[in-house]
């Protein structure tokens, strides 16, 4: 894929998601550095997830206001029968926690390798998610935990 296809994909999505009422909010330089510090591996290590043509083109923040979760996997079902093209959102308060940060982008990852009914979490996501998890800690040093049990319930 050319970088002026997917250019043109990113653009459209977030086109997208902007009909749909969604505010999207522009890092300050700061912001924008932690941003980038926390998922400059989640490319290299889940290439599959965001090269093929049916991948991962945005990557945003929103102010979390009205938004009860702190992430959000955006689904644009193209009608020109150029596939699904997925956006993830993070609230802009996440911004404080990277260890958070990491967790809630691979959280949301995982919804486009292992779809779900919105607001659920089968056991093949919540087992895709744990294999997540165990790539990204071994390569990068974090000590990660999946918050969702082996049935997708969220454990406190």
């Amino acid at each position: 894929m050319t970088k002026l296809v997917f250019e043109y994909q990113k653009n459209r999505v977030r086109r997208w998601l902007e009909r749909q009422g969604v505010e999207i909010y522009y890092p300050t330089p700061t912001e924008k550095t932690i941003f980038r510090g926390c998922l400059k591996d989640m490319p290299c290590l889940f290439p599959e997830l965001f090269a093929h043509e049916q991948g991962l083109r945005l990557i945003f923040l929103y102010k979390q206001g009205d938004q009860e979760q702190d992430a959000v996997c955006w689904k644009d079902v193209t009608m020109d029968g150029r596939g699904t093209l997925y956006a993830i959102g993070i609230a802009r308060g996440a911004l404080q926690y990277p260890e958070y940060l990491k967790l809630l982008f691979l959280h949301e990852l995982a919804h486009i390798a292992v779809p779900c009914e919105r607001g659920t979490h089968s056991a093949d996501y919540c087992r895709y998610l744990d294999e997540m998890i165990a790539v990204f800690n071994a390569a990068t040093g974090s000590q990660l935990v999946n918050d969702y049990d082996e049935n997708g319930k969220r454990q406190d």
